[in-house]
Formats: structure tokens, C-alpha cells, sequence
């Protein structure tokens, strides 16, 4: 059994999904989903790759329930200071009627604490509908703690839960990434991984955009170096390594100017979703940090790319070997 990333052709199965849960809860005397979700919400959380669905295996087509899984706080659930630690909630999750009683639903929240402790999260969260006492029971006989329950009257989901993150791999569930050839072809061609061949190349290209024209100090220059140019260069390469899975092209043969999309354009709103590359380099803390400083990073990360596009499409390895070609001269 496998999960895999919901793609915007699957809103009509995850908005029948609602709909028959929410006919499914008349019966049991709730109202809860009773009225349409706005799919453009649904759009969203997919294209950030926050929203994802249960086959039997990669073959299937249909699926038999869903989950969403992302950083998303509502304010009116959880107060300023828990909004601070470090947590993924859990929405919409769904099982199919067809697929009732098989557990899923405890797999499925397994899974979302095993993700949650893999990325360095300490709680799962999610909240229930506010009149669904059946539901909340539900949660807290899995461990999860009733933290609040909002009396905000704009909230009808506002029982609010949380249990530690935890690792484990009882769920048996496995993300399908269609992306892992990709990955594996890098190892075999160039004998590395993308997002290293991809980092080295950036930092690279970076280190030529220094202003060395006026008189600074060695130390000055070094700053600039941390605190603007090695982080633009982990930006440009989060950037490009989306547009080379995306494209399903080697590192070397990705368009330098195809991170541009990725950096100020319309698929900016996807960049910093999972999954991500492996831990960010030094001198970056984290992803975190690096979308807190999206603007002023992309900025640079643009003057890196104007710097070295010669011509419009020039490949990232055709930068390197000009600067091989320049240095040895």
C-alpha cells in the first residue's frame, strides 16, 4: 500500500471524497462537511504538495482515501506561542466507505507522526469538528490530547488535539515518489546526488558575483560572502533542482533561467514544499530560514542568474565549463 502526491487532475476525486463523508456523518446525525469546501483551497494545499492519497500500489488508478499534511496553524486554534514550535497538522483526513474497517485511519495518522519526527517536528496536530464527540473520542483513544476547544463562532472544526511525533514504520505505508529515477539516474551518470551536483554548481556560479571593485576589508567581504551569497546560492539550487525533477533532466542540462519560475514566478508557491532536499549546507539553519529570507535570497539568486545567462536556456553545465574555460586562460 502506498501513498502518493495528489496532482491538480485528482480534485474531482478529492471533493467527492468530502461529499460522501459528509452523507455518510448525516447519518450518524452531524453535520459536519455539510457544506462544499472551496476547491480553490484544495488546489492550493496540491500545489504545494501538502495533499496526498492511498492506493493499493503504484499501478492503481483510483484510491481509497486521503490525507492533508502540512504547517498550516489556524491562529484560532492554537495560540502565538504554539504556533512556534515546531508541528504538522493534520486536514481532511478521508477513508473511502468501501475501505472502512481496515485501519487506515490509525496507519495513516501513524504515518503523519512518523513524517512529522522525520522533519524535526515535536507535535502532530489536528482538530475535530466542535459537535462530533464521536470523532474526538476517536483521537484521544490514539493518543491525542484535547488541548482547547475554540468558542470562536467562525470555527467549526475547533476541538483542538495534539500527540508527540514520533517515528515508526508499523503504518506500512510507503510515499511513491515518481521522482526517484530521477534521483538514482544522477547516482549513475554523474556519481552523485542531484541536489549535491546541483549545489556545488550554484555555489560556484555565486562566487563570481562578489563586488571586489570597492576598497573593503577581508572581513566585510567574508559577511557578504555568509550572509548574502552562500544562501543565494542554496536558493538558486532549491530552485533548479525543482525545475530539474520537474523536467526530468540531468543537473548538468538544466536551464539556468528555469529556476526563475521557481524563484519570483508562478510556481514560487510550491518552492518550499515537501519534499525538500536533504538537510540544508552551512551556512543555512534550515529551510525555514531560508523562506523567512525569500525576498533579499531571491534577489541575489536573480543577479547570479543574470551574471552567467549568456543566452536564454544556457545549460547549467555549459556555466561551468565557461568558467573552467575562463579560469584556465
Amino acid at each position: 500500500m502506498i501513498l502518493v502526491r495528489a496532482e491538480l487532475a485528482d480534485l474531482p476525486r478529492l471533493l467527492q471524497y468530502r461529499t460522501d463523508a459528509a452523507a455518510w456523518l448525516k447519518e450518524l446525525g452531524t453535520d459536519q462537511w455539510a457544506r462544499p469546501f472551496p476547491a480553490e483551497n484544495i488546489l492550493a494545499s496540491i500545489r504545494r504538495g501538502e495533499v496526498f492519497l492511498v492506493k493499493e500500489d503504484a499501478d492503481h488508478t483510483d484510491s481509497f482515501a486521503t490525507i492533508t499534511l502540512d504547517r498550516q496553524a489556524d491562529e484560532r486554534l492554537w495560540n502565538d506561542e504554539e504556533r512556534q514550535e515546531s508541528s504538522l497538522y493534520v486536514h481532511k483526513l478521508t477513508v473511502d466507505r468501501r475501505a472502512a474497517g481496515r485501519g487506515l485511519g490509525v496507519r495513516l495518522l501513524d504515518w503523519a507522526g512518523d513524517q512529522a519526527a522525520r522533519r524535526g517536528c515535536r507535535w502532530l496536530r489536528l482538530d475535530a469538528w466542535s459537535t462530533n464527540t464521536r470523532l474526538q473520542s476517536y483521537y484521544q483513544g490514539l493518543g491525542f490530547e484535547h488541548v482547547r476547544t475554540s468558542t470562536d463562532p467562525t470555527v467549526v472544526s475547533g476541538w483542538a488535539a495534539q500527540r508527540p511525533a514520533r517515528r515508526s514504520v508499523a503504518h506500512g505505508l510507503s510515499l511513491f515518489d515518481p521522482y526517484e529515477s530521477w534521483e538514482q539516474r544522477h547516482v549513475n551518470v554523474l556519481g552523485e546526488s542531484a541536489w549535491d551536483r546541483i549545489l556545488r554548481s550554484t555555489w560556484r556560479l555565486a562566487s563570481w558575483c562578489h563586488d571586489y571593485s570597492a576598497p573593503r576589508s577581508r572581513a566585510a567581504i567574508s559577511a557578504e560572502r555568509h550572509e548574502t551569497w552562500l544562501p543565494a546560492a542554496v536558493l538558486l539550487a532549491l530552485a533548479l533542482w525543482r525545475a530539474g525533477r520537474e523536467a526530468d533532466v540531468l543537473a548538468d542540462e538544466i536551464p539556468l533561467d528555469a529556476a526563475l519560475p521557481w524563484l519570483v514566478g508562478e510556481q514560487h508557491q510550491a518552492l518550499y514544499a515537501a519534499p525538500l532536499p536533504v538537510d540544508t549546507p552551512v551556512p543555512v539553519s534550515s529551510w525555514s530560514a531560508v523562506e523567512h529570507d525569500d525576498n533579499h535570497l531571491a534577489t541575489a539568486a536573480q543577479r547570479v542568474i543574470a551574471t552567467h545567462l549568456v543566452t536564454p536556456g544556457v545549460q547549467l553545465g555549459d556555466c561551468l565549463r565557461a568558467l573552467d574555460k575562463y579560469s584556465a586562460s
